[in-house]
């Protein structure tokens, strides 16, 4: 699925139901990862001191009264990440060069505090700061010091036995979303500053059922101190359910269901901006094994666009093959995406395929185009020389769907018009990653691409081709 793919140095599509997780439970055996929503993260199997055998595990699980009342606790937690990125010929030489490249910082700090098994209060802290960027900051960048997420969670309902959750859950506040593959809504994670949204959910556990309801609008990223606020220009609403599909353990193969709508004051497209009201349905169906990893999405998009309707349409595909056993552990994918684009930009009605909040580098880490008006694909190959080491190379082919449609950015807005030419071909863009985790906290990841322009963007200088180099250290405990 070109349309969704990250993989390696920029993260992995997930391949994971899409609503929250069961929590960690005292039967843990293994120390959990550090998950991509930090909320999700349950540190109650802590409450046994001999299962503490790292330095940080005391800050995961502080009693507040005592053995007791074991679902009384305080957890904290946070990330420091320090990025460097070089552009040459951004946007295709649209943007001045800076020859020398900038610096990105993000500080995050989180507090988790349970008060029993009905209610819980999560608070996070963050800071995103730049560094020698010639031309400026960009939007995700910087936001000095502001509420990242702030919401309680009320647990309505029977307290599980085996896992200490209850069926129904209300979420209020500031918080993170991701769900899926990320492909219509995702935390934005490569860029220095996450996105978040303002509201409420219900998260729902019905059998093997794992559903969300919601209604939110997204948090604005200001520059300064405290001073994000809700986006009144904006909303988000909808549906997410996933189970797995078949009563055989491990079978690997899920579904998920979703409907999402989202309005726009002003929508901005190459044929024009007007007010817009999208509703997107679809599904997914989704299988992981050690062997074998794929992937396949489809989304219809209806709803009105100023005096004209909107018909839009995404259909992405992916598949990993591996061989754990062989040596380097090698793993072949192929990743397939079609998003449709504008038919008729003298037309008030519109075509062109529109996330409402989809991944911060959408396809592979130079971010170079979004995922409107895009047909594509991408072979992948994955080897680990050793433990902990990901190296990671993948190559994208990029052609407009629609010649009546141009190319937009990861944001949704349009980069480059249709013209009047008649070449579909946008670009070919190697890339080449590496992931360095040396220990349970601490990680390195570089990241090299080039774009080679196609004749889309030949036709309608500036066309120079893209280079891309970017690496960065994470610290997340």
């Amino acid at each position: 699925m070109v349309a969704g793919l990250r993989v390696g140095a920029v993260p992995a599509v997930a391949q994971t139901p899409a609503v929250a997780q069961a929590p960690a439970t005292a039967a843990t055996t293994a120390p959990p990862k550090t998950l991509p929503l930090r909320y999700d993260e349950d540190y109650r199997y802590l409450r046994d001191p001999d299962r503490r055998t790292n330095g940080l595990d005391p800050l995961k699980y502080q009693s507040l009264r005592g053995a007791a009342h074991p679902d009384w606790f305080l957890t904290l937690g946070g990330e420091g990440r320090v990025f460097f990125e070089r552009y040459r010929n951004e946007q295709w030489g649209r943007v001045p060069t800076d020859a020398n490249g900038y610096w990105l910082f993000r500080t995050m700090l989180h507090a988790s505090v349970r008060l029993g098994p009905h209610v819980r209060l999560f608070a996070e802290l963050k800071s995103g700061l730049a560094a020698g960027q010639r031309n400026g900051p960009r939007p995700p960048d910087v936001d000095e010091l502001d509420l990242n997420q702030g919401f309680v969670d009320l647990n309505i309902g029977p307290v599980s036995d085996a896992d200490g959750t209850t069926p129904l859950v209300l979420r209020l506040g500031r918080q993170e979303l991701e769900y899926g593959a990320g492909r219509l809504i995702s935390v934005r994670e490569l860029p220095n500053v996450r996105q978040t949204f303002d509201g409420g959910r219900l998260l729902l556990r019905a059998g093997a059922w794992r559903a969300e309801a919601f209604g939110l609008r997204p948090a604005a990223t200001k520059r300064g101190v405290f001073d994000d606020n809700t986006d009144r220009t904006q909303a988000l609403w909808g549906g997410y359910a996933t189970r797995p599909l078949g009563t055989a353990p491990g079978s690997g193969l899920h579904l998920d269901l979703f409907y999402l709508g989202n309005q726009r004051d002003v929508g901005i497209f190459a044929e024009g901006r007007a007010a817009e009201t999208r509703h997107s349905g679809g599904g997914r169906l989704w299988y992981r094994t050690p062997a074998l990893a794929s992937d396949l999405e489809a989304t219809y998009q209806a709803g009105t666009f100023g005096p004209g309707r909107i018909r839009a349409w995404s259909v992405s595909s992916s598949t990993t093959v591996s061989w754990p056993q062989a040596p380097l552990h090698p793993a072949l994918g192929l990743n397939l995406g079609a998003n449709s684009g504008d038919r008729d930009p003298t037309n008030p009605d519109n075509q062109t395929f529109f996330p409402p909040a989809p991944r911060g580098a959408y396809f592979g880490a130079v971010g170079a185009n979004g995922p409107p008006n895009i047909l594509g694909f991408a072979p992948t190959l994955r080897l680990t020389p050793a433990p902990g080491l990901t190296v990671l190379g993948y190559c994208y082919f990029f052609w407009r769907q629609s010649l009546r449609d141009g190319v937009y950015n990861v944001p949704g807005f349009p980069i480059r018009s249709p013209g009047p030419g008649r070449a579909r071909y946008i670009g070919t863009q190697p890339e080449l990653d590496a992931s360095w985790q040396f220990s349970r906290y601490l990680s390195l990841t570089a990241s090299y691409a080039y774009f080679g322009a196609g004749q889309f963007i030949r036709d309608a200088p500036p066309a120079a081709d893209i280079q891309y180099l970017a690496t960065w250290l994470t610290f997340k405990f």
